[in-house]
């Protein structure tokens, strides 16, 4: 007899952020448990978890969703009827697919699929990446079965739900691949990271460092814009990578200077193989990656958002090199950036630091509490 799978719903999405601990907490499970797990994932229309889960081969369903703002706009007008339409497509998938949890990390497309999940009685996972709790996850907690988190700080918001145990990530990004086996790209050959795999064309002809600026899944355009001003200037110094986001061409011709829109998960791992400094924003999905890779990284949080909690947790551990965007200039960044590439003690004491403040789940212990849940 055929032993009957269990299945497990994922939901969130609209950034990256949202996505990727998820994926990692499926990766776990599917090594951990001895029975099979089902997994199908609820997301929006238009965003990046579409193809995340399709590149993890986990089947994906789109509903509607709306964003409840804090400021005005003419699309609090029609966001309410979004977010009653992505209820009603939500009950009726959970009602009819049964899971037997449902797990996000946030956003607002998550909203409706826990309150249709909790007036159902399926267990709810939330997991709260950033130092400071967002809307959608203050309004999913109290529907919450548990609330799993990545700092101790963040305990206080949730209570007696919480379990403060680490940001889990994947382990294509939790294995640190030897620079060694990219390094063939700078001839201009495919990169082999894994058996049979290519995956980054790099064309850097010398022996330069290699910066890596990460725009961000959907792109943000201020760190962008300071690249790109930055570029003529940096690519006599090092070799750059930049992440510009889907549909955020930039158009430079720089020798030294490679720009994509996004890349997949092999792509990334080769990048960070090859990346001696990491320029970024200050999401955690990305900022754990770096602490997994023990990175030496320059933050640039995401102004007057909750960014800026998460970059002064890494400021005050003295784990990464943190820029106020409205402060910093082309010229400044480009200056900070020499000044790190001139001192490899100073990269590899921020790498040691960012490994030591951002925990990364490395004992698989989310993947443990959701199996005690579905006992």
């Amino acid at each position: 007899m055929l032993e009957k799978k269990i299945k497990v719903l994922l939901t969130g999405g609209g950034t990256a952020g949202s996505v990727s601990p998820l994926l990692a907490m499926a990766e776990d499970l599917r090594q951990l448990k001895g029975r099979a797990i089902d997994f199908c994932w609820l997301g929006g229309y238009h965003g990046p978890e579409r193809a995340m889960a399709g590149d993890v081969d986990i089947k994906f369903v789109a509903i509607s969703s709306g964003k409840l703002r804090r400021y005005f706009s003419l699309w609090n007008i029609i966001d309410p009827f979004l977010i009653i339409i992505g209820f009603i497509q939500a009950f009726f998938y959970l009602l009819c697919w049964r899971p037997k949890i449902v797990l996000t990390a946030g956003s607002f497309i998550a909203v409706p699929v826990a309150m249709a999940a909790f007036i159902l009685r399926i267990p709810i996972l939330v997991h709260q990446q950033d130092v400071v709790p967002g809307l959608a996850n203050k309004i999913m907690a109290p529907m919450a079965t548990v609330i799993t988190t990545v700092f101790e700080k963040s305990l206080s918001d949730y209570g007696k739900k919480a379990r403060a145990y680490g940001n889990p990530v994947r382990k294509i990004f939790s294995t640190v691949i030897p620079a060694s086996a990219v390094i063939p790209a700078y001839a201009g050959l495919p990169v082999p990271v894994r058996a049979g795999v290519q995956v980054l064309n790099l064309k850097f002809n010398n022996n330069l460092p290699v910066v890596l600026f990460l725009g961000g899944g959907t792109g943000a355009q201020g760190l962008n814009n300071l690249v790109t001003e930055a570029a003529a200037e940096l690519s006599q110094t090092c070799n750059m990578i930049h992440l510009t986001g889907r549909h955020k061409t930039v158009e430079l011709k720089l020798e030294n200077y490679q720009a994509y829109e996004f890349l997949n998960a092999d792509q990334m791992a080769a990048a960070y193989a090859v990346a001696d400094l990491v320029v970024s924003r200050a999401g955690m999905g990305v900022l754990s990656e770096l602490a997994a890779q023990k990175k030496s990284a320059i933050i640039i949080p995401m102004p007057a958002s909750h960014q800026e909690a998460n970059a002064k947790i890494l400021s005050d551990a003295k784990a990464a090199i943190v820029l106020a965007e409205k402060k910093i200039t082309a010229q400044k960044l480009s200056a900070e950036i020499k000044k790190l590439l001139a001192d490899p003690a100073k990269l590899k004491i921020l790498g040691n630091n960012l490994q030591q403040t951002v925990k990364t789940d490395s004992q698989n212990k989310i993947a443990r509490l959701i199996l005690a849940i579905l006992k």
